[in-house]
């Protein structure tokens, strides 16, 4: 089965020539209020499961808002749509697949000891639509061991961690999964910077398995066959003879 990310040509001759994927500060993500959305959903399901007053309720949001500053989480976007419109319209013009047991499996980075997975994004429409006992099952045992007990920060890392992979319902059909990197005060991963316009936006590399890249997809537009030819001479010169590029079946309009 192959996992995707979407990106333009420069992207993914980096990513093949180091082996390494960005993830990028969840605060300078593009689509950082659905981080927001996604602590008030959780907020409300953990308030629900563990039946909190509003009291209870407006304490725990507002030492979680008033933590954000302090978190260094990461995220890097992969999806299970494969030669999507909407992904070549929205992201970029080529993207990178990847065999989608050794990525979310192994991923590493520099500096850090623990092995990170990548996890499938959720599209609740409300707080109703979250189901504690799944994907999001350590939350209501944090609350009650750690936020209740010595460790009020690990239980707010957690449930941030968990908000960085939350969407709105409307990008359902993106199939997003996301790589998501909590680093504390114990890991050594170096936090590098990249210009946005004036912004300086924080990353990190994620070092990926050998041979999880099996091909490149070149998406629809007027310019696919200048792109294949130039990603061909690339694959041929740094000597990438198992990675196959395949062209968009959709019709350039």
């Amino acid at each position: 089965m192959h996992i995707y990310q979407y990106t333009d040509l420069n992207a993914v001759k980096n990513i093949l020539k180091t082996g390494k994927l960005w993830a990028t500060h969840y605060k300078y993500l593009n689509d950082y209020s659905e981080v927001l959305k996604g602590i008030e959903i959780l907020v409300d399901s953990v308030s629900d499961a563990k039946k909190l007053s509003n009291t209870e309720k407006n304490t725990l949001k507002n030492e979680i808002m008033n933590s954000l500053d302090d978190l260094d989480i990461f995220v890097s976007s992969l999806c299970l749509a494969g030669d999507e419109l909407t992904m070549w319209r929205t992201y970029g013009n080529c993207a990178v697949i990847f065999n989608m047991s050794l990525v979310t499996l192994a991923l590493t980075c520099e500096g850090s000891f623990r092995q990170n997975s990548v996890q499938s994004c959720s599209y609740p429409k409300t707080y109703k639509d979250i189901n504690l006992s799944t994907q999001f099952d350590s939350l209501p045992f944090l609350y009650d061991h750690y936020y209740l007990g010595a460790h009020k920060d690990w239980f707010i890392r957690s449930l941030v961690y968990d908000a960085t992979s939350i969407k709105h319902h409307a990008f359902y059909s993106e199939q997003e999964h996301r790589a998501v990197i909590s680093l504390d005060k114990t890991d050594n991963t170096p936090v590098l910077h990249r210009k946005r316009g004036e912004m300086n936006i924080p990353y990190i590399e994620m070092v990926l398995p050998k041979s999880c890249i099996e091909g490149i997809f070149i998406g629809p537009g007027k310019d696919q066959d200048k792109l294949v030819s130039e990603m061909n001479e690339f694959l041929h010169e740094n000597k990438f003879d198992n990675v196959e590029i395949y062209k968009s079946l959709i019709p350039f309009v």
